[in-house]
């Protein structure tokens, strides 16, 4: 009936929990709803059928026998890793189109394309979309400026924010750090987590949310540390389960990654967003009025040790207050994620 396009099956948390919350929320309004998921080399969801993206003909064959074709989730609309993997993606849904299919976005994120030829190119095959639901406003206010029409575009919420979290009790005893590959040789980066680990006394952990790309990095950068006469270590390769109990014993985390952050933000931790990467603020300002988001984001080519104590000294200061807003806001984001799939059933597959 469905199938779903993404960047699953490569090792990264972050998407694999991406597919897991898209396949609750569609099963919860549509149980019988049969599902395929497009796939790197894992597994899917149990009760999800998987097509290989290594078999270009059988992924065709799926598309045109599906009664819907989704972009799942994450930042597919964009161009900031390759021109390459936008047009990847814009071609399932032109294949789709081609075949009669109807076709769509779910939970989305978009992040500025730097060409015009890659705007009208989205926007020529958007136009044409059964579905627009995005993860954020940041997202939809970037589809506007295409020219696609406001009433066409559904925000919603990250689906992670719907799963059901595991229970751990509280034990805040760590700096938790989720790095990117390459921030192992990044010497501001390494002063600014030894600053803060020297100012609150906190012993690091560092954990990677891609299994690929970032398993070297969080070696080298808990070694670094450690040479700096820190007590470092890095994390095992992580579940669903055992990254919220990493977090569970977090007194602050510091997260290059998204779904670390949100789901750090979830489990009322300190955090702060250390990202040239929008969709991070932008879940800020999704979660918290603008001027305490940007407290809490910092960019990393504007990151100095000086600075990144000032924003943990903000994290932890106001941490009662930032948990309060956050509670509040927390049901609104999850109610809207729900909503946004409801709406999707009902517009393209009842």
């Amino acid at each position: 009936d469905v199938l779903l396009c993404g960047y699953y099956g490569y090792g990264n948390l972050g998407d694999e929990l991406v597919l897991r919350a898209l396949v609750q929320n569609l099963r919860a309004h549509a149980p019988n709803l049969a599902i395929t998921a497009l796939m790197g080399r894992g597994q899917p969801p149990a009760g999800v059928s998987r097509v290989s993206r290594r078999r270009p003909i059988a992924l065709l064959r799926a598309i045109g026998d599906s009664r819907l074709v989704l972009l799942g989730g994450g930042t597919l609309l964009q161009s900031a890793t390759s021109r390459r993997s936008l047009y990847y993606y814009l071609s399932l849904l032109a294949a789709a189109r081609r075949r009669g299919v109807p076709f769509g976005i779910l939970s989305g994120g978009v992040r500025a394309l730097e060409h015009s030829s890659d705007r009208q190119r989205c926007s020529a095959l958007l136009g044409d979309a059964a579905f627009l639901g995005l993860r954020d406003t940041a997202s939809r206010d970037l589809l506007t400026k295409m020219g696609l029409p406001t009433e066409a575009l559904t925000v919603g919420a990250d689906p992670v924010l719907t799963l059901p979290l595991p229970s751990f009790p509280p034990s805040p005893q760590f700096l938790t750090v989720f790095p990117r590959a390459g921030d192992e040789a990044d010497e501001r980066f390494l002063r600014g987590v030894a600053a803060v680990a020297k100012r609150r006394g906190l012993p690091i952990r560092v954990a990677a949310m891609d299994g690929r790309e970032d398993a070297r990095c969080v070696r080298r950068f808990a070694q670094a540390l450690r040479a700096k006469g820190l007590s470092a270590e890095f994390c095992p390769p992580l579940t669903y389960d055992s990254l919220c109990e990493l977090l569970s014993s977090s007194a602050l985390v510091l997260s290059r990654r998204l779904h670390a952050l949100l789901l750090a933000c979830r489990m009322d931790v300190p955090t702060l967003a250390i990202s040239d990467d929008p969709k991070l603020s932008a879940f800020l300002c999704e979660l918290l009025p603008v001027h305490d988001a940007a407290h809490l984001s910092l960019s990393k080519k504007a990151l100095t040790a000086k600075e990144l104590v000032a924003r943990a000294d903000f994290a932890l200061a106001q941490k009662k207050r930032l948990s309060e807003l956050i509670r509040e806001r927390l049901p609104v984001l999850t109610s809207r994620a729900e909503a946004e799939v409801a709406l999707l059933v009902e517009k393209t597959l009842k």
